[in-house]
């Protein structure tokens, strides 16, 4: 009963831990704006370097990323089992798209899943950002760059089966929620003439 409570404890946590919106609070104490009334009305990294710059970029991305270091680095901590690290990653990444306290309007994730990534392994790292940065080299599209790497990402994934069943999941519904939370994102590079 206690590692029934305690899992689901870590797992709120993850949830928590991704809701804590960097960019939003940095835009706030710095500017006294809510960064979701600017730009695209994301929390994330690029839509704070719209109203901030570098500087604010560099931060949110890194805090976003810290984030789910964050999380499963506790959870290693504890010896959890693959099964709860991938709810956890899920957890996190949901946190930051969807959090409780700013009316479930978040960011888009990528850093979130590129911080759990890492955790899991850099070689996914590694692959997301080579692939995405050569197709955005291509395409001049970061959303479509993105999805299409991420699709690439999973190929890469069963072929180099090196994760667990669990944690395999973790990856590919991490990838499908934010490849979601850039559903508008998408529509309007789509719709560019």
């Amino acid at each position: 009963m206690l590692d029934l409570i305690t899992d689901f404890l870590l797992i709120v946590f993850a949830y928590c831990m991704g809701s804590v919106a960097i960019g939003y609070h940095l835009i706030w104490w710095k500017m006294k704006q809510d960064i979701r009334n600017h730009g695209s009305g994301s929390i994330g990294a690029t839509n704070v370097g719209r109203l901030m710059g570098k500087s604010g970029f560099v931060i949110t991305l890194v805090g976003d990323c810290l984030k789910a270091v964050l999380v499963l680095s506790i959870a290693r901590m504890l010896k959890q089992t693959d099964t709860i690290i991938s709810i956890m990653i899920i957890a996190v990444i949901a946190g930051h798209i969807w959090p409780f306290y700013l009316n479930f309007r978040g960011g888009k994730g990528i850093a979130t899943a590129l911080g759990a990534f890492l955790m899991i392994d850099i070689y996914v790292v590694v692959f997301i950002a080579l692939v995405s940065g050569l197709l955005f080299l291509i395409t001049r599209r970061f959303t479509l760059s993105w999805i299409l790497s991420v699709i690439l990402l999973l190929i890469f994934i069963i072929i180099r089966d090196s994760q667990s069943l669990p944690i395999t999941y973790a990856i590919v519904i991490s990838s499908i929620l934010v490849v979601y939370a850039h559903k508008n994102n998408m529509h309007k590079e789509l719709t560019l003439s």
